[in-house]
């Protein structure tokens, strides 16, 4: 999928050559998760057992860009599921009548009814969902006071002339919502709004979702540059800003912490947990607007794109954090030493990360394992438990990771939940390091981080990305002073006291000499629930 979607949604969809394995496999893998989202049954009985209403915002915009992979009969049925004025996705909307004051977006009228706000008309043809516009309405109305006007992000294209468009569909009492845009004349593509009877019946679920499904019109009208993941890490993140009290985004983050192995960047419509994992992604942008500047920094970040690209979705995020003068090696050591405690302001609303080693002995050493060594920018996490250390001594690490790309580790001492010190391993061109670092009274950790400078973009196949490898060993000493004298001859890469790194023989855990892989426990339970909604996302309030 290298072309771009904006010009796909011009392209007439064509029956005329048959589809290549890979197309018929992206279909198949589409029509799954489309059928996951839409089939009644299926829906109500998620709702009934873990309420969760989903954004399908990724999913709607890869459907037309992959429009011409489809029959005649699906497309009629996608059509019918997601914009039922229409005859067809990829047809032309019915546009605005020349009337003065613009009751209709200039899209056009497209429901039977309809309710004019300030900056919103909520349109819908179901009389039983009338008692929802009214709250629709406000909640995007309150949602663009802040985000436009309190915020400072950009206003969306085609406001204020013309309200934007905010559909109510009465399906099936489905929860979910979803943005897209339309061609419209004058303003070039304008995003709509669609929003599903059923999120109505959680009202915090439902004013979340108008702050979420608004911040994508914004995203849509400054730039489509940001990998597709940031959108949604960026959406999820502003629902904290726009209501602080509900945090129902803390649920999104378990994505993250159960899954930290999963590239950064990493998004996709096909594979369950990549797609939750996007946002769970919204943990960074916590990072960055708590520890890099405050809200301004993630609204910059869009500026940025914005003005320097206009490719589609394949700019990375570390050329637009470079952009704004951010330090990119510093932004992810510091990401990754404060996801390993959760130092955040809202602690107990960010779920623990998952473990990949827990050390039960020392001296000890470990590999990554194969079945959850990290992608690009995927993290992993090994704890050495505060019992291992006595009064006085040093606990020294040393890891030989792939030398295909640069690493990010990082020591971390923390003493009941707070940071007390992080040192940076400084790895060389061989994917070689050691560092020394003091216990402080409490947990030491081993975070591992590989950073392929090519996986990003739409082009990047996440489903199949690579996964990187490593070994690390570890035991207590004293550390030896610094004598100012460089050591010629450097970290030898056949250190003997490290494992070998996954491969021949190695089995598919990570853990050997004293170690057990032990992930923690306590948002396992919610995750389960998850799986079973395929590619829904949860939006239970945490209590």
């Amino acid at each position: 999928m290298t072309h771009l979607l904006l010009l796909s949604l011009l392209v007439a969809p064509t029956d005329a050559a048959p589809l290549t394995a890979d197309e018929r496999e992206r279909r198949d893998a589409l029509l799954s998760s489309f059928e996951a989202l839409f089939t009644p049954a299926d829906t109500q009985a998620i709702a009934a057992e873990v309420g969760q209403p989903a954004c399908v915002t990724g999913l709607v915009a890869q459907l037309k860009d992959d429009w011409g992979l489809f029959s005649p009969a699906e497309r009629a049925r996608i059509t019918e599921r997601l914009t039922p004025w229409k005859a067809d996705l990829l047809d032309d909307p019915p546009y605005a009548a020349a009337v003065p004051g613009h009751e209709h977006s200039c899209l056009g009228e497209v429901g039977a009814y309809h309710l004019l706000g300030e900056h919103f008309v909520v349109e819908w043809d179901s009389s039983a969902v009338a008692g929802y516009a009214e709250r629709f309405l406000e909640s995007l109305e309150y949602a663009w006071e802040q985000e436009v006007e309190t915020f400072g992000w950009k206003a969306p294209t085609s406001a204020p002339e013309y309200p934007i468009l905010a559909y109510i569909y009465d399906y099936s009492s489905y929860a979910g919502a979803y943005t897209s845009v339309e061609w419209c004349s004058g303003y070039g593509y304008v995003p709509y709004i669609v929003a599903y009877s059923g999120s109505f019946s959680w009202e915090s679920w439902a004013q979340d979702m108008a702050a979420h499904e608004f911040n994508h019109t914004i995203q849509f009208s400054t730039s489509m540059s940001p990998d597709f993941w940031y959108w949604e890490a960026t959406a999820v993140w502003m629902q904290e800003e726009v209501y602080p009290s509900h945090n129902i985004w803390s649920d999104y983050v378990v994505a993250y912490t159960e899954y930290p192995w999963i590239g950064q960047n990493a998004w996709s419509q096909q594979s369950h947990e990549i797609f939750y994992h996007m946002y769970g992604m919204a943990i960074f942008n916590f990072y960055l607007s708590e520890y890099h500047g405050g809200h301004a920094v993630v609204r910059d970040m869009w500026g940025w794109a914005a003005d320097h690209t206009s490719s589609y979705m394949e700019e990375p995020i570390w050329n637009v954090a470079e952009g704004l003068g951010l330090d990119w090696e510093e932004l992810m050591d510091g990401f990754m030493s404060v996801v390993t405690v959760m130092d955040f302001a809202d602690h107990r609303y960010f779920p623990d990360v998952r473990i990949q080693d827990a050390v039960t002995e020392l001296p000890s050493s470990g590999t990554s394992g194969t079945s959850r060594a990290p992608q690009s920018l995927g993290q992993n996490f090994v704890l050495f438990d505060d019992g291992l250390f006595g009064s006085g001594e040093d606990l020294r690490v040393t890891f030989d990771g792939d030398d295909a790309v640069p690493w990010f580790v990082i020591l971390v001492a923390e003493d009941d939940g707070e940071i007390e010190e992080t040192v940076k391993v400084e790895v060389d061109d061989l994917g070689v390091g050691e560092a020394w670092i003091t216990p402080r009274g409490g947990d030491v950790w081993l975070v591992v981080s590989p950073w392929d400078v090519n996986a990003y973009g739409t082009a990047y196949n996440w489903d199949r990305a690579t996964v990187y490898t490593y070994g690390w060993s570890a035991e207590l000493g004293t550390e030896p002073e610094d004598t100012g004298t460089p050591d010629d001859t450097g970290i030898p890469d056949t250190d003997p006291d490290l494992p070998a790194r996954p491969g021949d023989g190695d089995d598919d855990e990570a853990s050997t000499c004293g170690c057990a892989s032990t992930p923690s426990t306590g948002s396992r339970a919610a995750l389960a629930g998850l799986l079973l909604a395929a590619t829904i996302l949860l939006w239970r309030r945490r209590s």
